[in-house]
Formats: C-alpha cells, sequence, structure tokens
C-alpha cells in the first residue's frame, strides 16, 4: 500500500511561520536598558515621602540598586507626565511649574532637565511592562532627591529639595485645615460627649489687684474679681470692680445669665442681666434687661475678610474674639497700632478687642467693635429682641428688635426699630440697612435710622493685601440720640504691603475729616510704615493735623527696635514737631526677658517742651499661681511706686478639687481626659483599675493637649458652646497593646468649668506569622502578600502585607475570636493558590496582653497558563 504525501494547508503553513517569527523574536535580546536580570525582582514596595502620605509602588530590586517607576513615583507627586512612546521609552513633563521642563529619554539615553543634560549608562533604567523605572540614585542626581532604601521593611524613603505638586496641594490643605478654627467644618468622631447642664455649680474665679503711691501724695488702689459657674441648666458670669477713690454704684457690678441650645431652630440664645446692644443711640450706661436670638454660636463658613487697624498703648497685647470665640492675637507697636485680618462670616459679626499690658494690666479694658457688614446665607432669616433699662437713670427704657434676611449670596437685608426713654426724652425710630458683594473683592454697605444717621462703607481688598476703605456718617440735625463731636464724617484708609530692597513691611495712609454745625472742620492725615528696615523692627508715622481755627500741624514720630547684648533689647524712639522745627520728646526703653517667666523693663524720656525727665523701671514675674508685677516711676518732683497681682482658681467637680493658676479666664472652657485600664470591659472607671499615663490627644483647631504626671490629658483655656472635635492617641503610653475603644469624640464645652471625661483603654493582643511558598522543590519566604484579618462576624479588622522574610504581624486586637485568610484576589492576579487559606484563632488579653505568633501559610504556584510545547504540536500537526 503506497503512502499518500499529505499537503500542508497554505493557512497551516502561514500560521506556523508567524508562531515561529514569534518564537525567534522572543529569543532576540533587547537593549539593555530594557532587559531585567535574573538577579533582579520586581516587587511592589511602601513609599515614604516627607510631607505627603505613604503609599505604594512598583521598584525593581537588584543586588547592588534599586530602581523606582517614574510612571508611578510622578503620579504620587502629581507631577506632569506624557508619554512620547507607548512603552515608556521616551517620557516628558514638568516638575513644579511650566519652566521645570523634563524628558527621560531611553534611546539617547540622556535627561533633560532645566536645560542640563545627564547621561543615562546602561544600568540606570529599565523599561518593563510599560513602566519606565530610574535608579534611585539617578534620580536623586537629576531631581534633587534625597532616597534610600530600606530592604529589611521593603520601603523607599525619601524627600525632595524641590516642592512637588503635591506637596503644595497638601500645604495648601494644611493651611485650609488651620481655617477650621474659624469656620464651620464638621467631623464626626466616635462617640458623642454630651454637655452637662447642672442646676447649680461653682466653676471659676479670677481677680487683679493694681495700687499705686505717689511720695508725700495720693493713692490708688483698685480691686477686680469674676466669677462663673452653672445655674439652671444655663451659665452664670458675675463681674464687681472697686476703685477707693469713687464710691461703690451699680456700675461697680454687673451679672449675666446666658442660655445656650444651638439644636433650638427658633431660640438659640438667651440672656439676662447685663446684655451688650448693638445700639444706634449713645449709651453712657450698662443696659440690664434681656435678649433673645437665633443666632448661632458657631461660627459660618467665612465670606471675606475685613482689615480692622486701631490703637491702645504701646506693646500691649490684643485678643480679637469674633462671636466670643478668641481667633486671633497680636502685640501693638511702639506707637500702639495693632491690626486684625478680620474673617467676615455668614451672621452678624460681633468683633470683641481685649487689652492686656505690659505689667498684668489683664481684664482692665474692654470694647466692643461692630463690623459695618454682615452676610446671611439665601433665604435664611435671624432676629435679635433686646430690652432693658439703663443702670442708675431711674425709668428709663431701651428696647430693639433687629431682623436680617439673606436675600442671595451677595445681599443682605438689614431692618428693625428702636426705642429709647432716657431723662424725660422718647425717641423712636426704624432703621435699614443692606449689605451688598459688589465683586469679589468689593463690599458696600449703607444704614439709614429714620431722623437720625446715615451711614455708608465701601471696602476694596485684593489677594496682594491692598486695601481701600472709606466710611460716611452724616447726623440729622434735630436728632437727640446720637453724641458726637461732628456731625459728619469722613474715614479714608489705604493699606498696601512696601518690599523694596533692605525694606520690608507695610505702608497705610489715613485721611480723617471732622465737620460740625457751626462750619468747623479737622482734618488729620496721616502715613504710617510698619515693618524692617535693614533688618530693624521699625515704625515711622507722619501726621499732618488742621482744623479750620489755625495753622497745620506737621508732626514725625519714629521708632526701632534691636538686640544690645545677650537679649537686651533697645528701643529708641523720637516724635519731631515739623512745624515748629523742635523735638517734642525723645525716650529709650531697654527690655529683658528673664528665664521665660519675667520681664524687666527699664525706659528713660526727655520731655523737651517741658524740659522734663521721666525715668521708670518695672518688673513682672509669673508664679504658677499668679503674675506679679512692680515698678517706680521718677519725674522731676514726684515719685510714684506700683504694684499688681492677678490670678484666679478653677473648681473640678469631678474630684472637688481646687486649682490656682495664673492663666485661668473667666468665660472660657475646660477640658480634661481621663484613661484607665478597662479591665473588665465595662466602660466605667472602677476603684482597682489603673489610670493610663502618656495619652495623647489634639482638637480640630490644631491645638494639642497638655500631657500631666497623673496621666490627664487637659486642653485649658477654650472657647464654649463650641463643637469640639478630639482625637486621642495612645503613641506615648507604657505599652502598645494598649488601644482605644473611642480613639475620637466630639463634644460640646460650658464656660467656667472643668468638663472631665473618663476614656476606657483597652489591652490589645497581637498575631503574627509567616507566608512561604514553594520553589524549586523547597519552601521559601513569600513578601508583599495581603493577609487578611477577621472577627466572629466576618468584619475585616486589619490587612497587612508579609515582609520580605515572609514575616506578618498585626497588633490591635481585642480578646475575641479571629480569623486570618489569605486575599484570594491576590493569589488570583499572581497564580498561586493554597491549600488552607483560613486559619481561625482565639485572642485572651492579660493585663499585658496576648500574642499568638505561630500562624503559617504555604503558597503552591498554579500550572501555567500557556504551555509552548502544546502549542506547537496542536499547530504543526498534519
Amino acid at each position: 500500500m503506497s503512502k499518500t504525501l499529505r499537503i500542508i494547508p497554505f493557512k497551516i503553513l502561514i500560521r506556523s511561520l508567524i508562531l515561529l517569527g514569534f518564537v525567534l523574536i522572543s529569543l532576540l535580546p533587547f537593549q539593555s536598558y530594557s532587559q531585567i536580570s535574573q538577579d533582579c525582582d520586581e516587587v511592589i514596595v511602601r513609599l515614604f515621602i516627607e510631607g505627603l502620605r505613604d503609599s505604594e509602588v512598583s521598584s525593581i530590586i537588584c543586588e547592588n540598586k534599586t530602581y523606582i517607576s517614574i510612571n508611578e513615583l510622578f503620579a504620587i507627586t502629581k507631577v506632569k507626565l506624557s508619554l512620547i512612546n507607548d512603552d515608556s521609552s521616551i517620557v516628558e513633563g514638568f516638575i513644579s511649574s511650566p519652566e521645570d521642563v523634563y524628558i527621560i529619554d531611553t534611546e539617547q539615553q540622556e535627561i533633560i532637565f532645566r536645560d542640563n543634560r545627564y547621561a543615562l549608562g546602561e544600568d540606570d533604567v529599565y523599561l518593563s511592562q510599560g513602566n519606565l523605572y530610574l535608579s534611585l540614585e539617578r534620580l536623586d542626581a537629576v531631581f534633587k532627591f534625597e532616597s534610600s532604601f530600606i530592604y529589611r521593611e521593603l520601603a523607599i524613603v525619601t524627600k525632595s529639595a524641590i516642592e512637588l505638586p503635591a506637596m503644595k496641594e497638601a500645604r495648601i490643605l494644611e493651611r485650609r485645615l488651620n481655617l477650621n478654627k474659624i469656620t464651620n467644618t464638621v467631623y464626626v468622631g466616635d462617640t458623642l460627649a454630651r454637655r452637662e447642664r447642672p442646676w447649680i455649680e461653682f466653676g471659676a474665679l479670677t481677680y487683679a489687684v493694681n495700687t499705686s503711691q505717689v511720695i508725700n501724695g495720693n493713692s490708688f488702689n483698685r480691686f477686680q474679681v469674676s466669677t462663673g459657674g452653672q445655674l439652671l441648666g444655663g451659665d452664670l458670669a458675675a463681674n464687681f470692680v472697686s476703685n477707693a477713690q469713687t464710691p461703690l454704684t451699680l456700675r461697680n457690678f454687673s451679672a449675666t445669665y446666658k442660655y445656650v441650645d444651638n439644636s433650638d431652630t427658633n431660640f438659640k440664645q438667651f440672656s439676662l442681666g447685663n446684655v451688650g446692644t448693638n445700639s444706634i443711640a449713645t449709651n453712657f450706661a450698662p443696659l440690664i434687661g434681656g435678649q433673645i436670638t437665633n443666632r448661632s454660636t458657631q461660627l459660618r463658613n467665612t465670606f471675606e475678610y475685613y482689615n480692622l487697624t486701631e490703637y491702645t498703648e504701646p506693646f500691649w497685647t490684643v485678643e480679637l474674639y469674633i462671636n466670643d470665640v478668641l481667633v486671633d492675637y497680636t502685640e501693638a507697636d511702639a506707637t500702639g497700632l495693632f491690626s486684625f485680618s478680620i474673617p467676615v462670616v455668614y451672621g452678624r459679626t460681633n468683633v470683641d478687642l481685649r487689652f492686656f499690658g505690659r505689667f498684668g494690666e489683664e481684664q482692665t479694658q474692654e470694647r466692643f467693635i461692630n463690623v459695618p457688614f454682615s452676610f446671611l446665607p439665601p433665604k435664611e432669616f435671624e432676629y435679635q429682641i433686646t430690652a432693658g433699662t439703663f443702670a442708675e437713670e431711674i425709668g428709663s427704657v431701651f428696647s430693639q428688635v433687629r431682623g436680617s434676611y439673606g436675600a442671595t449670596r451677595f445681599l443682605t437685608l438689614n431692618a428693625g426699630t428702636e426705642y429709647v426713654k432716657t431723662r424725660g426724652n422718647i425717641s423712636f425710630y426704624p432703621f435699614l440697612s443692606t449689605n451688598l458683594k459688589i465683586k469679589n473683592n468689593l463690599i458696600f454697605s449703607s444704614e439709614y435710622a429714620l431722623g437720625v444717621r446715615f451711614k455708608s462703607t465701601i471696602n476694596y481688598f485684593s489677594t496682594s493685601n491692598f486695601n481701600i476703605q472709606a466710611n460716611y456718617t452724616e447726623l440729622d440735625e434735630n436728632q437727640t440720640v446720637v453724641f458726637q463731636g461732628a456731625n459728619r464724617q469722613l474715614d479714608a484708609t489705604v493699606a498696601f504691603p512696601l518690599r523694596y530692597k533692605f525694606i520690608q513691611g507695610f505702608s497705610r495712609f489715613r485721611f480723617d475729616y471732622r465737620s460740625n454745625r457751626n462750619g468747623n472742620y479737622s482734618t488729620n492725615t496721616q502715613y504710617i510704615y510698619n515693618g524692617k528696615i535693614f533688618g530693624l523692627s521699625s515704625n515711622l508715622t507722619t501726621s499732618i493735623l488742621k482744623n479750620a481755627n489755625a495753622n497745620a500741624l506737621y508732626r514725625l514720630r519714629g521708632f526701632t527696635t534691636f538686640e544690645i547684648y545677650n537679649g537686651f533689647l533697645m528701643s529708641p524712639e523720637i516724635l519731631y514737631e515739623i512745624s515748629q522745627n523742635k523735638i517734642n520728646y525723645a525716650r529709650v526703653r531697654i527690655r529683658k526677658n528673664l528665664y521665660g517667666r519675667g520681664l524687666l523693663d527699664f525706659s528713660y524720656t526727655r520731655e523737651f517742651f517741658s524740659n522734663s525727665n521721666l525715668f521708670s523701671l518695672g518688673l513682672r514675674w509669673d508664679f504658677n499661681f499668679a503674675r506679679t508685677g512692680a515698678n517706680i516711676a521718677i519725674s522731676e518732683d514726684l515719685v510714684t511706686l506700683g504694684q499688681n497681682i492677678s490670678g484666679g482658681l478653677l473648681f473640678n467637680n469631678y474630684d472637688n478639687h481646687l486649682s490656682f493658676d495664673k492663666n485661668i479666664t473667666l468665660n472660657r472652657a475646660n477640658l480634661v481626659f481621663k484613661p484607665f485600664l478597662d479591665l473588665n470591659d465595662n466602660d466605667i472607671k472602677d476603684e482597682d483599675e489603673p489610670v493610663v499615663v502618656g495619652l495623647g490627644g489634639k482638637l480640630n483647631k490644631g491645638r494639642n493637649g497638655n500631657q500631666m504626671p497623673d496621666g490627664d490629658l487637659q486642653f485649658n483655656s477654650l472657647e464654649p458652646y463650641i463643637d469640639y472635635y478630639v482625637e486621642l492617641n495612645t503613641d506615648n503610653t507604657e505599652s502598645v497593646a494598649y488601644k482605644l475603644k473611642y480613639d475620637s469624640y466630639n463634644i460640646t464645652l460650658s464656660p467656667n468649668k472643668i468638663t472631665t471625661i473618663e476614656v476606657p483603654v483597652k489591652i490589645s493582643g497581637e498575631v503574627a506569622g509567616y507566608v512561604f511558598r514553594s520553589k524549586n522543590g523547597t519552601q521559601q519566604p513569600f513578601s508583599r502578600i495581603k493577609i487578611n484579618i477577621l472577627d466572629e462576624k466576618f468584619n475585616t479588622v486589619a490587612t497587612v502585607l508579609s515582609e520580605y522574610d515572609g514575616y506578618f504581624s498585626y497588633l490591635g486586637l481585642l480578646s475575641g475570636n479571629y480569623s486570618a485568610r489569605v486575599d484570594n484576589e491576590q493569589l488570583q492576579k499572581i497564580f498561586y493558590s493554597t491549600k488552607s487559606p483560613v486559619i481561625i484563632f482565639t485572642i485572651d488579653n492579660s493585663k499585658y496582653g496576648d500574642i499568638l505568633d505561630n500562624l503559617e501559610f504555604y503558597l503552591d504556584p498554579k500550572e501555567p497558563q500557556f504551555d509552548l510545547y502544546e502549542t506547537i504540536v496542536k499547530y504543526f500537526t498534519f
């Protein structure tokens, strides 16, 4: 029987040739920068970049070098990257700005960055699966990184000398988060600590004593005591001031009861006693009565900023409160000038400035400034009703009803009526005001009170700190309720930063105009520079004073500060009368801080007009329980001595403890966390449960707590009625097995008390083990394998990765039943399987925790999905 020759079909022939070509091509060597040596491993490692969160990135680890995926690194840092070739052999982009252009060209074997060329060696770069890998050494040399690879942890730690885009975003985000102290950002904690409302409870007391004696003359003594606590679910504060030189009247005593409930839609605040009033009429006496409003104590989101510039005594500390919330503080300069950039928030913005003198004159001055515009969200209505009588004016009556409505986001309408009866005069007048945002940086406001006055304000401010503000006020000729020296007032201010070579500061032009019904007028034109000249803190003020009946008065005031020796600061000052070509006075002041607790202050003033001299020497010293001060002033024939002391005490109702402290301030809140080891897991501190020392925490306002030796975590002098979010941690406790059941809290605080929260600390256990894989007939450690830890309800507690030696561990398990499982999705991706994917275990914590470290997972490679021999046999079978 003859054999028949089988003819190979053309289709099979073509298919065979293509397959043969594929095999031959796969055997050809690629360029050196695209090959991965058998001595190298392509793995995923942890990436730690200074200023950013840690992440994962692909890398190639060789015996002497480590390579990082540029595609993934630049994606994490948000660096612009464009592919010229699809295989990433040529990429380009820019780092932080379009001027920082780079090109990585593996074909030409070079990197171009900032017009510089860097050669690429054969072992500087790899190409694999569309990823471009660059050695850490080349990354550092070209792109200004400082990198290191930690083999034990399979981690790359690096930092960049260039601010990468992701770093810039993080910095901007951090700055925005800091503004949470003046915005209404909401954080949700693990648990809510409800505000207590006791029927009666004593809280805090502050005192201040100031005395002065004139040798062979009169003496002056002033005593002030303030106290606060809780009453009938609200807050009560009282103040008493005594001056030996004046008789006691109702003005010496004040008391205010305040009830706040921000959850109530219609009645959020109620005050009784001495109440503040935003009245149109001039009031010379305190108002005693009541006030009710639906305005929340929570600050709404910031709308714009308003620049406030005022004067006080030189070098006094000024605190800025917005709706009773401390948002900023500063120190006045040598002329008493200070300024704030005030966030204009949705809602009526009441600005409170509190002044503190150099020698302990805390709480001795207080005044309220109302920002002349405020805005409400669209379709929101806000009201305030105030009524009462003026102290020491029998039969006097005052009442005001005020309402505001947000017509649009840029327009708020305000209206109300005011009734005043005093000294036999009765006045009743309605008023209307508008607040309008014309452009993003241009705001206009106006107010008209029928038969009383017209006011308007326009404010322009730019992102470059350039500000123009003008205020105009005109009184009705027949009005009798507003008392001021002029019936027309115009104030205009232009402020801007000044930076030129050796000058770095802030400048302000100000023009004031006043006129009265008789035609008399006065003007005051000022130019103020405050900043540094040749590196020295300086202040220059020039002014021109002019009125209708006198020649203009020109004067120049100069001041600077510099260090002369070992922390001694010298501040010379001079006032020169340009019009008279004479020096008014010259002063030199020398200060020295003493060990962070005290201040030594000496000054000498020469008055040229009166031909006199004044010497002054003062010493301030702060004890833990009080602030003290003493000073002496000597003039030509007068010697004056002065002494002062101030402080306070705070009562803790949790343990009936009374503490004395120099920093206690009335109408502030205090928060204490008491951590304890919850041995019986009942969330309540029992007598036999020890305290835990080292608890840490931070407020959403950006403030860290004070860790006390007895284990307490304290936050002192906080704003009351504000929703706080607190994050706690056990980083500094004595055992890593300590774990918090609740590591974040939401809480609203009451003033003039210590709010105490017990924090149960749980004891956590640890689970650990190894992951192995079968390779070349042996069991070898397997790194970067995900192990999921699940509780008995199959909720994922944690996910951990095995390390380079196959080891994995997790600390943080409470007592109970758990299971450890190899991540099935990852196994499918890497073509591995295991015969025991789940291991069940139990954690039974003692006082020192529990550890289970005998878990072992064995992984086997799956059968290959593509068999080259079978494929060839299949295609070449005739």
